[in-house]
């Protein structure tokens, strides 16, 4: 039986064509160094020590993608080389520059600042730990405080190829694959299940023990399809953070902290088929409060999206899309070749984030998925918008550590442009229909038909945005969201979409 806090999960991956990669976190500043936002470790103070520590960095790298993260929700860069973090296909080149998730909504709780956002995007909205009271933050210096890794066949692996990429070393010693080896029995050993992650309770008694238990996912799998009922999760992993610290909160678009904890657990599976080239990611947001909240506070009117900044090989030669009736975006290349997979002999590859499972909201005769379970009363939101930007464009990235961020995010995350009125947002226009959307590049590629990507902006550097909302909470309240982050390759850029 998996052993969980009271959540959830979503529909079927086999059912239909298949991507491949993953998505996490860490901290950063704007360096421009070619025309890009790009990370650093500015905004934490990091050390040489601290930042070669295993649990404040990790990758999830099973199988044919491998994905960097930090334990503050820095995700998908690499934190080594401040690079793009999630290569596909492995050992080759990269697909996503970076990602994260970015919620938003009408904050009640007294203070004039209604509209609010947070997350991670190219700044790090968010800090390590869980929110241990109204207020109160774990110490970030906790040795506790930082990710947890496990793979289910640590003890006889081969690691060389896992250390080197962790440790960012093209050779490795036996001494730096024991060390690995070590954290992951470590992790294993003091997995936080009673912070949120879940686990297999083979005995059932409601309590982990390293010894009988697994900290995977087994009979939860049977809600995304039957194929699953017998396998588990090779590779998890789980970390908390909070937006309790102002100065990051403020960093990143102006706003002020809500109070908000996302337990963060991340999986994949060893396999050659289709769910080799996928990574998974379940958000877990706890609606816990600042210091000042009051009991009667609520947010209205909540979106969560996932945004990123994909990559597929070079930044410079790259569309967007997304196809509506499966909740699935997509990046692919707008030329036939890619300098930075020529130098594999490889064609351009594809990068898809599908929205599995989104947010819950009161249905009577609905059954939802939540915490790995059915929940009856409840139906799950499916995606609500999708829209692209350019970075150079006139729709450009919206403006970091002012509030007017806010308030172009807020205006994203519900389907219209990144413009700073809330109240009289900017909506996109499909430009062959002339008729306003909350779907851009909703046409498909494979047949050119529709809107696609290319009319009107050239190809170029592009972020995508996933939203599903609007959702309320009120103090106390949880809620989720399950992302898949794809990876496929055909024979050409179109073949592998």
């Amino acid at each position: 039986m998996i052993q969980v806090p009271d959540m959830n999960r979503a529909h079927s991956l086999l059912a239909r064509p298949v991507l491949g990669a993953l998505v996490l976190t860490l901290s950063f500043e704007t360096l421009p160094a070619n025309g890009r936002s790009q990370a650093t470790l500015g905004s934490a103070a990091k050390t040489t020590q601290e930042d070669a520590s295993l649990g404040r960095r990790a990758l999830i790298n099973i199988n044919n993608i491998s994905m960097w993260f930090a334990r503050d929700g820095f995700s998908a860069h690499n934190p080594l080389t401040d690079n793009p973090g999630t290569t596909f296909p492995r050992s080759t080149s990269q697909i996503v520059f970076q990602d994260g998730l970015i919620w938003g909504g009408r904050v009640f709780d007294g203070n004039p600042q209604q509209v609010r956002v947070g997350g991670q995007t190219h700044r790090i909205g968010t800090v390590p730990g869980r929110i241990l009271s109204r207020g109160l933050a774990q110490d970030r210096d906790d040795p506790l405080n930082r990710i947890y890794r496990i793979r289910h066949d640590y003890r006889r692996a081969d690691l060389r190829l896992d250390a080197a990429e962790l440790l960012g070393q093209d050779e490795v010693s036996e001494a730096d694959i024991e060390r690995v080896r070590d954290q992951y029995e470590r992790d294993w050993l003091e997995w936080p299940w009673e912070w949120g992650a879940p686990y297999y309770d083979r005995d059932g008694d409601g309590v982990y023990d390293p010894q009988i238990d697994e900290p995977s996912f087994r009979a939860a799998d049977c809600l995304l399809t039957p194929q699953l009922c017998a396998s588990r999760a090779d590779q998890v992993a789980f970390f908390a953070i909070n937006d309790l610290d102002e100065g990051a909160t403020t960093s990143l678009y102006g706003s002020r902290p809500i109070g908000m904890e996302v337990q963060v657990t991340l999986w994949a599976y060893a396999r050659t088929g289709p769910l080799g080239y996928a990574l998974f990611k379940k958000f877990t947001v706890l609606y816990k409060g600042t210091s000042d909240t009051p009991d009667d506070a609520r947010i209205e009117d909540l979106y969560f999206a996932q945004w990123a900044d994909t990559d597929i090989g070079s930044f410079s030669n790259d569309f967007a899309g997304v196809d509506t009736s499966l909740s699935l975006a997509y990046g692919y290349n707008a030329e036939e070749e890619d300098s930075r997979y020529q130098a594999f002999d490889l064609p351009p590859p594809a990068v898809g984030y599908d929205f599995l499972q989104g947010p819950i909201v009161p249905d009577p005769a609905g059954e939802a998925l939540f915490g790995f379970r059915r929940r009856p009363g409840y139906r799950n939101l499916p995606m609500s918008s999708f829209v692209y930007f350019a970075s150079g464009s006139a729709i450009d990235d919206p403006q970091v550590g002012a509030y007017v961020g806010t308030e172009e995010w807020y205006n994203l995350l519900r389907g219209f442009q990144p413009q700073p009125d809330v109240d009289n947002p900017v909506p996109y226009t499909n430009p062959l229909t002339g008729e306003d959307t909350a779907f851009t590049l909703d046409g498909d590629p494979l047949l050119d038909s529709g809107w696609t990507d290319g009319i009107p902006l050239p190809p170029g550097d592009r972020r995508i945005v996933l939203s599903a909302g609007p959702v309320a909470m009120a103090l106390g309240d949880t809620q989720e969201v399950v992302i898949a982050l794809l990876g496929a390759l055909g024979d050409d850029r179109l073949r592998s979409l």
